[in-house]
């Protein structure tokens, strides 16, 4: 079933290349530009560092202090909460490949590693502010709503699943290596080669894979804008398929002002199955299932499209 769909989707992508090449070829410079000038300088730095951090042990580090704080709060270890914080900072999709590299490396069990999936990844703060407030609204909304309204319901999302992953009663995580298995690992690393070298080419390979899946998305959502297949409902699919142009999209088109905002919301907290691509790319190598994503990311659009109706109506 997914090979008849991804040879269906590949076909239907390679006739539109040969029936629109001018706009075919005019999507495709936009996503690369969209990589090339904002994915690449903002993602890639994050991708080399957190290898080094994860290949050294400084990411278990950092928040051991505080670990009866992150269990009873969020759930999760030390380790869980090091992908958790840098998956809300760095923005899509830097938490699911923290998450799978912490679960390769066993710093975080099976359970935790799918837990963590419903809520990790999210928009950065700078893209909230540059693109969603700034672009899509003129600044004509305030960043406390945004960022209220976003992470508040990506919060409530990890509520909820920690009843399905039952994630209450934990104990500390038995799986962390001891310092003679470290020192043994970061000798066979070392024996491979530079680990800032290695560090370097894993960045870059990703960062590559992900600007494929930018580019094919950018052109399945520009030419849905263009032929309106669906009339009035593209710009909503636009937003399935890709979370930039269908933000824009969303902002641009005639729903009412609070729909707007309610349907950007959504928008912003689902990704887009561009995202859940590179998601998936992130995890697969792992074993780690992608269905906690989608069903985290949904129930975060969800609360998002909700809350943003709510308070809106309720504060402006």
């Amino acid at each position: 079933m997914k090979k008849s769909l991804l040879f269906l989707s590949s076909l239907l992508l390679f006739f539109c290349l040969l029936i629109f090449p001018a706009r075919t070829f005019f999507y495709a410079c936009e996503g690369v530009n969209l990589w090339f000038h904002t994915i690449l300088p903002s993602l890639l730095p994050f991708l080399i560092l957190t290898s080094l951090l994860l290949e050294t042990g400084a990411a278990r580090r950092i928040p051991a202090r505080a670990e009866v704080f992150f269990q009873t709060v969020f759930g999760l270890s030390p380790a869980g909460f090091y992908a958790l914080f840098l998956g809300l900072f760095c923005g899509f999709p830097m938490g699911a490949r923290i998450t799978a590299q912490l679960y390769e490396a066993e710093e975080i069990d099976r359970n935790e590693a799918c837990y963590l999936l419903t809520f990790c990844s999210s928009p950065s703060p700078a893209f909230l502010s540059s693109y969603v407030i700034l672009t899509a609204f003129s600044g004509q909304i305030h960043p406390g709503f945004v960022f209220g309204v976003l992470y508040g319901s990506n919060f409530l999302t990890g509520f909820l699943f920690r009843l399905v992953f039952r994630r209450f009663r934990l104990h500390r995580h038995t799986a962390h290596r001891t310092h003679s298995v470290e020192k043994k690992e970061m000798s066979k690393q070392t024996s491979k080669g530079n680990l800032l070298d290695t560090s370097i080419m894993n960045g870059f390979e990703i960062i590559t894979q992900l600007g494929g899946y930018i580019i094919l998305f950018s052109i399945l959502s520009g030419l849905l804008m263009d032929l309106h297949p669906f009339g009035s409902a593209s710009p909503l699919l636009c937003g399935v398929l890709e979370i930039t142009t269908g933000i824009a999209q969303l902002a641009a088109s005639s729903l009412p002002y609070a729909g707007k905002v309610s349907a950007v919301l959504t928008c912003a907290a689902f990704g887009g199955l561009s995202v859940a691509a590179q998601t998936n790319c992130m995890i697969h190598n792992s074993g780690l299932p992608l269905w906690p994503y989608l069903a985290g990311k949904l129930c975060c659009a969800a609360f998002a499209g909700t809350l943003g109706l709510f308070l809106f109506a309720f504060l402006f």
